[in-house]
């Protein structure tokens, strides 16, 4: 009898457990293809939102998930940057960033904006695919944006992208805030014409 009471020689067993691998890698293969397919058809949209700062600033649905030069980019909707660097550089096209934390953001070639973007979007091709652009710059995710609300990234180098176009780090301030600041400004001027 053969081995593990089978009946079959060993080198049959083996043959047989290798068939099986490959089957498997092929279908896993398969899947990974059509679910590429799938989502390469859909298109990519641009869309706003404000955050408590009082910042409206742009996202994006729907680009095309997986590893990037920049990381590992979600089709989610996801808060999208700007990165100091690619300003003015000779090449203004191209992602300067590279490591792990802010992926690039690729489309499949279709792009929806929000009628209230008022900046230039358009996309251009890397050779690797076709990455979105708005004013001529490449935009990013940050991995640290776990969820739509998410706008972390707005810290170094890095600036959230208004409507128009412009980078930008600063909240807007609040009201309040703005009126405090005024009334202090007015007591101090009066306090120092006093003396």
């Amino acid at each position: 009898m053969g081995a593990y009471g089978t009946g079959e020689k060993p080198s049959n067993l083996k043959k047989d457990h290798k068939m099986r691998l490959l089957n498997t890698n092929l279908l896993l293969l398969t899947l990974s293809l059509t679910l590429l397919t799938a989502q390469a058809g859909m298109a990519t949209t641009l869309g706003l939102i404000t955050l408590p700062t009082g910042n409206t600033i742009l996202q994006a649905t729907d680009a095309i998930a997986g590893a990037t030069g920049g990381g590992i980019a979600s089709s989610d909707t996801r808060t999208l940057y700007y990165w100091a660097p690619d300003f003015g550089e000779p090449s203004p096209n191209a992602h300067n960033y590279v490591g792990s934390a802010w992926p690039y953001v690729y489309s499949d070639g279709s792009v929806t904006a929000d009628p209230a973007i008022t900046a230039v979007v358009s996309t251009e091709n890397d050779g690797i695919g076709d990455y979105i652009t708005i004013i001529g710059l490449p935009l990013y995710q940050f991995i640290n944006d776990m969820s739509v609300s998410a706008a972390n990234g707005n810290f170094g180098g890095w600036f959230w992208i208004e409507p128009n176009g412009t980078a930008t780090q600063s909240p807007v301030p609040e009201p309040g805030t703005a009126l405090l600041l005024g009334l202090g400004l007015i007591g101090f001027a009066a306090s120092g014409r006093r003396r």
